[in-house]
């Protein structure tokens, strides 16, 4: 318990300290000694967090059952980091709740992370989704991976997947794959031009690759 590189709390049935091992002293700010016989929610939760805290920890003690996810935590010194827990029920023979085994630790910077990824892409599809231009994104097999927008009478569950060829006249494939071709090889963008036949309008296409961990994914 000591020795382990998660803080790692044991607590009563009420949440009082039992236990607090070195990491839970550097990761939270307050020392063993402080913390003994304290609920720990009055040391860790914060004020806006408390109503959600109570009722985790209410089911944990009423149905006896782990529980794992993130939980923000307020340090000594005034700040609010996001923890990682894994909270464990220590039962007697009988089922009878002794006391819980709780580790936590810090995931702030990956919480950020996933925060940032999300509102990222989040920009990115509504760009996307409100571009005058048609885009396409395609796997290296030219199937169709994302399109801000389809023409009647397709939708996009019609689109998804397919072809692009499918939706390009046999006759400027060989000029496609050419140009396809060229910017796997070369990792240069690549530019063509295309006739919708029953429209008679044509249309200038712009292709890029989509790198990834230096190789090209997509197009």
């Amino acid at each position: 318990f000591c020795n382990m590189p998660l803080a790692a709390l044991r607590l009563d049935r009420e949440f009082r300290v039992l236990d607090w091992n070195p990491a839970a002293e550097q990761l939270f700010g307050y020392t063993r000694a402080e913390t003994l016989g304290l609920p720990a929610p009055d040391l860790l939760v914060d004020d806006a967090d408390r109503e959600r805290g109570r009722l985790l920890n209410q089911e944990i003690v009423t149905h006896g059952t782990p529980w794992q996810g993130v939980f923000p935590v307020r340090t000594r010194d005034g700040r609010l980091i996001e923890c990682e827990w894994h909270a464990t029920p220590l039962l007697d023979g009988q089922g009878n709740l002794l006391e819980i085994l709780s580790l936590a630790q810090d995931v702030s910077q990956r919480e950020r992370q996933a925060r940032a990824l999300l509102e990222s892409t989040a920009r990115w599809r509504a760009l996307m989704e409100h571009a005058p231009e048609y885009i396409v994104v395609t796997d290296l097999e030219l199937r169709i991976e994302f399109i801000n927008r389809v023409g009647p009478p397709n939708s996009l569950e019609d689109v998804l997947g397919r072809d692009s060829l499918e939706f390009v006249d046999p006759v400027f494939h060989p000029l496609v794959r050419e140009t396809v071709a060229n910017t796997l090889a070369t990792g240069e963008p690549g530019y063509y031009e295309l006739r919708d036949i029953a429209a008679g309008t044509w249309f200038g296409i712009r292709l890029a690759p989509v790198w990834q961990e230096g190789e090209i994914e997509a197009e």
